[in-house]
């Protein structure tokens, strides 16, 4: 494909691995470098040749923010400008901010009233319900519940039960001691226990139990999608999660995957988005229920996943699908169908020694064999005598062996 004949400039909003990938393809598609946005520096951006960072203390605030982006599009004079958010915050800002941003830059996202449909868990949830998308047993809480209401009988469902906020970007403007993602419960007692501290803290939105699924990292599934701007699918990603993060705050982030062919759900859910007129990347999360032996939808990020690495490594280059869609470039993007990747942020030894089932270590080795197991941090261009950039690889590695080490699943 032929070089573009304007001048692209990625902007980032957000430092971390996300951020790192988005910058990564656009590197790999047009050679050019990416700006990232955040109010502190993090490690995976750090040193590296593809990222230049700009610390901005107070970026959460919408104001600052979009003075700092028009402020730093008025330096960029004539150039093509594609700006993305890599947090649920950032996205949701850029969705907010779309309006008095979009005479400088190219912002590929939802409008906010589908953005309104989908981005709180419980609006998700009342959605999926609409398009016939299967979904937890979940219940909704506006404060902290009476007792009774907590207990199994009137839940629905038995207990241990998923705790988690309906809103993640109200979640973690408030934090507190001990804050998780998502909270494994296994009383009444702990269920009131820890909606009162999350209540204390700030948050003033719903909170949702929801029937816990059996199962290990390896029955979670992600999906990656972007719809252009005639409301078309231009691709899908599917991919089965081999092992999560082994954080608080990070569990539900995948670090190990493999893609596969799309289960039936994937054409359910992009089929949704086209419906709603939904534009730009989304990323779901899913897992598989033994129990009944089907697929239920978590949530979507309105944005492209934090492992969305996986999908340049299938074949993909997301930075080339949204130029093409937003520029329309010589010819559409036809990536046709995905190749069989073994993508994974940890250690390939870690995966070796976490991942569950010989099936699963078994196509591990044979892609790993064919040269098909990418990670996103073993990019040459990136590390070739860069030594400031081997030594962060070399520490972050040995973090993973430290956080995995004696770890088991939920």
């Amino acid at each position: 494909m032929k070089a573009p004949s304007y001048d692209i400039v990625p902007v980032l909003l957000g430092a971390d691995l996300n951020a790192y990938s988005m910058a990564q393809a656009f590197h790999r598609a047009y050679g050019v470098r990416s700006h990232a946005f955040g109010r502190y520096p993090l490690g995976v951006t750090q040193h590296s040749r593809l990222v230049v960072f700009h610390e901005v203390p107070e970026l959460e605030n919408p104001v600052i923010c979009t003075q700092v982006l028009r402020e730093f599009a008025a330096s960029q004079s004539g150039k093509a400008l594609f700006l993305f958010g890599c947090t649920d915050e950032y996205a949701l800002y850029l969705i907010d901010e779309r309006a008095a941003l979009s005479d400088l830059y190219h912002i590929p996202c939802p409008s906010p009233a589908v953005a309104a449909r989908l981005a709180d868990k419980a609006a998700f949830y009342d959605t999926c319900r609409a398009y016939g998308v299967e979904i937890p047993r979940t219940a909704l809480f506006s404060g902290v519940p009476e007792a009774a209401a907590v207990e199994a009988a009137q839940l629905g469902f038995a207990y241990p039960v998923v705790l988690k906020p309906s809103s993640s970007a109200a979640y973690w403007r408030h934090p507190f001691a001990g804050m998780q993602k998502r909270y494994l419960l296994h009383s009444p007692a702990a269920v009131l226990e820890t909606a009162a501290t999350i209540y204390g803290a700030g948050y003033d939105r719903y909170l949702l139990l929801q029937d816990f699924i059996p199962g290990g990292d390896a029955d979670c599934r992600v999906l990656n999608t972007y719809v252009d701007r005639e409301g078309h699918a231009v691709f899908l990603c599917y991919a089965q999660v081999l092992l999560e993060a082994r954080t608080a705050k990070g569990r539900g982030n995948p670090t190990a995957v493999l893609t596969e062919s799309p289960d039936p759900v994937c054409h359910q859910l992009v089929g949704m988005l086209e419906a709603m007129g939904y534009r730009g990347f989304a990323n779901f999360d899913m897992k598989y229920d033994a129990r009944d032996g089907k697929i239920k939808v978590f949530e979507v990020n309105l944005r492209q996943g934090r492992c969305h690495g996986f999908v340049n490594a299938a074949g993909i280059n997301v930075a080339r699908v949204a130029v093409h869609d937003c520029l329309q470039g010589e010819a559409p993007v036809t990536p046709g169908r995905t190749q069989p990747v073994f993508w994974h942020e940890v250690p390939r030894r870690v995966v070796r020694q976490h991942v569950s089932t010989a099936a699963d270590r078994r196509r591990v080795r044979e892609l790993c064999a064919k040269g098909r197991a990418v990670s996103p941090f073993f990019y040459r261009p990136d590390l070739s005598f860069n030594l400031p950039r081997l030594a962060y690889l070399t520490v972050h590695t040995r973090r993973q062996y430290q956080k995995y080490r004696g770890m088991g699943e939920e």
